[in-house]
């Protein structure tokens, strides 16, 4: 995944944004946004099978971060920042009740 990432922030930096408001690749810090939502079935699954789905994933995200997919930048909508404020509150009280 770290060289899909240096590879796809090279071809960022040459290419830029495609039509000025989408991103060529899954950004890298959407990567962030779906490990984290993994990493919460790590009690349902094996640690066998959890290593599995992490690194199927893992490659996966690696793949969609130098593909040639079109993806819209999340920053540019107010909608898509409430969106994420609300998932970041969401997941950070999911793992809270998971500590206690």
């Amino acid at each position: 995944m770290l060289a899909a990432s240096a590879i796809r922030l090279s071809y960022f930096s040459v290419f830029g944004l495609a039509g000025g408001a989408k991103y060529t690749g899954l950004a890298l810090d959407n990567n962030n946004i779906i490990l984290v939502f993994i990493f919460l079935f790590e009690g349902i699954f094996s640690q066998g099978a959890f290593s599995i789905i992490l690194y199927i994933s893992g490659l996966g995200l690696a793949a969609l971060n130098v593909s040639q997919i079109k993806t819209p930048k999340l920053s540019g909508n107010p909608t898509n920042v409430y969106i994420l404020a609300f998932y970041t509150l969401g997941i950070t009280s999911i793992y809270g009740w998971k500590l206690l």
